[in-house]
């Protein structure tokens, strides 16, 4: 009677619906899709009846929602942008990847939460856990093919977002070993160690080399009043005014893009279609983000102020001689530049609040930002010649 309820039409519809919606949020949702959706056509076609007629109705059932929904979807991309693959994918995993850092970044999860000990003892029960529940096997199958894409991409800078899909999943794997272990003392302790790696995580981790922490990435956007947000709102009341087009580049697009209403160029080529494709490619940058807008793409756009990675900074603070091009080029000396810097390119101080400056690159003139600067007095200098 279970089984019939699990195998209904209307289950199999709803479960191709569900994971149809994965695919919509995430295309590489595809991974744990087609792990799922094999399974469960293997244990449909293992338990089925005599009925040849009834199996295939349910494959049907089963396939529907993806066939209208997905193929819907991928055929509209297409149509309306010309590839059913996003940009992302060629701006992260068409640049180069390092499988150390992938290595390290898969590694560096469990020992932070203190799992390894964990996954060693179910490696240890593994054939006990299967035989026991073996509807843990493709979920065991989704890990274990998850991580392994997560190193091939080359890992990411951010703490441990890419794990995040597979952490449901290595719930109830190690759940399983609780239950397998034997004795009361034994199992809480197994409770105790995740919950104690948890809590000194949380309370610990503050970032590294290449690994960015939660609380460091959302001091970004909520610092008060020397964040990314506080940044793109005061560019907004300066240059964002009729009958005015200011270009401006960063690699904070999200914050300063969206907050300054001005036409940004990604340098990262995320939300750039053509520097996600033709960028120079920095193999030794951080994860996933490894594709570099040009110096000639920047000065076709016309890009106007140059941000780099916004550098906020406190408003009494000599900066002068302390900046470079590199310091908004910080990987200037990789540009495959035909074209020099635009004579008269400087650093310009623009204050965002009475706490805080922005220090930017002004790489193509525009006589309304030089008005600005005459009227308000803004700090300006020569950029320091390139490191070689």
């Amino acid at each position: 009677m279970v089984q019939e309820k699990i195998f209904s039409h209307a289950s199999l519809a709803l479960f191709s619906l569900l994971l149809s919606a994965a695919l919509l949020t995430r295309l590489d949702s595809a991974l744990p899709f087609g792990i799922l959706f094999l399974w469960l056509m293997f244990v449909m076609a293992r338990n089925r009846d005599n009925s040849g007629r009834d199996y295939l109705l349910k494959l049907l059932s089963l396939a529907w929602p993806v066939l209208l929904l997905i193929g819907g979807w991928l055929a509209w991309k297409y149509f309306y942008y010309g590839d059913i693959l996003p940009n992302t994918f060629y701006a992260k995993i068409g640049a180069s990847s390092s499988l150390y850092w992938g290595v390290r970044y898969v590694l560096d999860f469990f020992l932070a939460y203190w799992m390894l000990p964990l996954l060693l003892v179910f490696l240890f029960y593994i054939r006990t856990i299967i035989g026991k529940w073996g509807e843990l096997l493709p979920l065991l199958v989704i890990v274990v093919l998850w991580s392994a894409y997560i190193v091939k991409v080359g890992g990411d800078f951010m703490e441990f977002r890419f794990l995040v899909p597979m952490v449901p999943l290595l719930a109830l794997l190690l759940t399983a070993v609780v239950f397998t272990l034997k004795g009361a003392w034994l199992r809480g302790g197994v409770l105790l160690l995740l919950m104690a790696g948890s809590f000194y995580h949380a309370t610990t981790f503050h970032g590294r080399i290449s690994l960015e922490s939660i609380d460091s990435l959302h001091g970004h956007i909520v610092n008060d009043g020397n964040s990314w947000s506080d940044a793109g709102k005061a560019l907004n009341r300066l240059f964002n005014r009729e009958g005015q087009h200011i270009t401006i580049a960063t690699t904070a697009i999200g914050a300063i893009g969206y907050y300054s209403g001005l036409e940004t160029i990604d340098l990262l080529g995320l939300t750039d279609p053509w520097v996600a494709r033709h960028g120079d490619i920095l193999k030794h940058w951080k994860p996933g983000h490894q594709r570099l807008a040009t110096l000639d793409y920047l000065l076709d756009r016309k890009v106007n102020l140059l941000f780099g990675d916004p550098k906020v900074r406190p408003i009494d603070m000599n900066l002068k001689g302390k900046f470079s091009v590199d310091d908004f080029f910080w990987f200037g000396q990789h540009y495959s530049a035909t074209r020099p810097i635009p004579k008269g390119a400087r650093i310009v101080e623009i204050p965002i609040n009475e706490k805080y400056k922005l220090p930017v690159f002004y790489l193509v003139q525009d006589p309304y930002i030089d008005q600005l600067i005459k009227a308000h007095g803004w700090v300006t200098y020569a950029a320091a010649a390139r490191r070689p």
